[in-house]
């Protein structure tokens, strides 16, 4: 089934190899697709609203960012950001500070679990045209999922995703006496 809300579609997809995914449609350019896996509606209604309200935040952050910046690529040696501003449009001052944030984010976690393999799975990530989640994805895979894309990194500490957020509050914010977590309230 298929609904459509302010250039919105509302997708259910049987046996998924995801929970869910937000994108726009290439036929039809503003028009974005929220594909939701049939068995999450199995599960408890909780996480079926979480999953829903994921994938709408996903939505918000691509529409109201992505008309922005480009990110072009990250260096998780440095935890530099290389990103640049689409032509016509002032980057606004709140963006510049997330992707500051976004920055100390990844660079912790590239010490955490290793510059090598979060470059790896952000190359895997960047590569794939259908860079889903998989369904079963948990723990320290999710953290390091969460960093190696801005939106999932934004929907990480906007979802409360309980680890990923544990992580992030006991993670200095640029050697001031707030956390990253902090840096959002």
């Amino acid at each position: 089934p298929h609904i459509n809300v302010n250039n919105i579609d509302l997708a259910v997809v049987e046996n998924a190899s995801f929970r869910g995914v937000t994108g726009e449609n290439i036929d039809e350019p503003g028009i974005y697709t929220i594909a939701i896996n049939s068995k999450i509606f199995e599960e408890n209604q909780y996480e079926v609203d979480k999953v829903i309200v994921e994938e709408l935040l996903h939505y918000v952050t691509k529409t109201s960012f992505d008309k922005y910046i480009t990110i072009n690529d990250i260096d998780f040696k440095t935890g530099k950001i290389s990103w640049t501003p689409k032509e016509d449009t002032k980057t606004p001052a709140e963006l510049i500070t997330l992707l500051s944030v976004y920055a100390n984010a990844i660079k912790h976690m590239a010490q955490k679990y290793g510059s090598e393999k979060m470059q790896e799975k952000y190359n895997e990530h960047k590569k794939s045209k259908d860079s889903k989640a998989p369904n079963n994805i948990k723990n320290q895979e999710l953290d390091i999922y969460r960093t190696t894309d801005f939106h999932e990194f934004l929907a990480g500490i906007f979802m409360k995703d309980e680890e990923f957020a544990k992580e992030m509050a006991n993670t200095e914010y640029k050697g001031s006496k707030k956390t990253i977590l902090e840096k959002f309230s």
